[in-house]
């Protein structure tokens, strides 16, 4: 039986990441494979808003003109949506820089939790105070210690987001234990090293030390969506068909134990990034396949 080829959706979490990244990094970057999501349009919007210089290729496709680091933002409004990364990869990179924002969000994010975000940058002078409508930002330029307790229990996406805006001084991170969601934390690495360099961070196990840098721009091909990979691949050994996904994915996501599970009960094997059901002879020639992200 044919293998199928599919294109699937691009990753939301490696996306968000891609569009702050570039905003940062000094010159043009070209990511392709943007998730179309709602929580990408938003922080496009936000983006652009700040001054961000974008021009799109195709649907998926942008070319991100980079600020060189964190600006003031020449607006007093931004409209953020209820992405939870979104906003905690934003608020750290805007309190970098002189701000007083008024932060839009929807009313489900207004619940989640953001306290450990605010303690945080209340230790760096930054006041992120809550609103009826999101948040309030206030910041002179933080200031931020040379060393830095991060919270890393309650979500990895409050150490991503300072992970991203750090920049103008080398940082040292102190973490009281192990983080959670280590698998969203290690493809916040990978793309930090991406933009900046495989040096930008020197990290043990209770303290991370961070360069100082935002980087230059760069190609990054946005990897498929995890969860649609996973989708993909029970469907591979339920109906006996070998799936080639075009783009590869990230095997940090933590989505990816799932296929590791299938894997390791001998049920598929992975070649590249084509998905195989056991017992199904590969229509895939050798090296045909494109590797997937680690």
């Amino acid at each position: 039986m044919p293998r199928v080829t599919l294109d699937l959706p691009g990753c939301k979490s490696a996306s968000q990441r891609a569009l702050i990244l570039a905003a940062l990094a000094q010159g043009e970057s070209v990511i392709s494979g943007l998730s179309t999501g709602e929580d990408s349009d938003f922080l496009l919007a936000a983006l652009r808003a700040l001054g961000v210089s974008m021009t799109q290729d195709d649907v998926t496709q942008y070319r991100v003109s980079g600020l060189g680091g964190p600006v003031t933002a020449p607006v007093d409004t931004l409209i953020l949506g209820e992405g939870g990364s979104t906003l905690r990869f934003l608020v750290p990179m805007l309190a970098a820089a002189p701000q007083d924002l008024q932060l839009h969000v929807a009313e489900g994010l207004r619940n989640r939790p953001q306290q450990p975000l605010i303690d945080i940058l209340a230790c760096m002078g930054v006041s992120l105070t809550p609103t009826t409508q999101g948040f309030h930002l206030q910041s002179s330029a933080a200031l931020v210690p040379e060393t830095l307790s991060i919270p890393v229990d309650l979500s990895s996406q409050f150490f991503s987001g300072f992970l991203m805006a750090s920049g103008h001084l080398a940082q040292i991170w102190q973490l009281a234990h192990e983080p959670v969601s280590r698998g969203y934390l290690d493809m916040t690495v990978s793309m930090l090293q991406k933009f900046r360099g495989p040096d930008v961070l020197n990290i043990q196990p209770t303290r991370w030390h961070q360069s100082a840098g935002y980087g230059t721009g760069q190609s990054f091909a946005v990897p498929s969506d995890a969860s649609a990979v996973v989708f993909f691949a029970v469907a591979a050994i339920f109906s006996q068909q070998e799936i080639h996904i075009r783009q590869a994915w990230d095997l940090h996501h933590p989505d990816m134990a799932v296929l590791r599970f299938l894997e390791e009960q001998k049920l598929l094997r992975v070649e590249g990034s084509t998905l195989i059901p056991e017992g199904v002879d590969s229509e895939a020639s050798p090296g045909a396949d494109a590797p997937r992200f680690d």
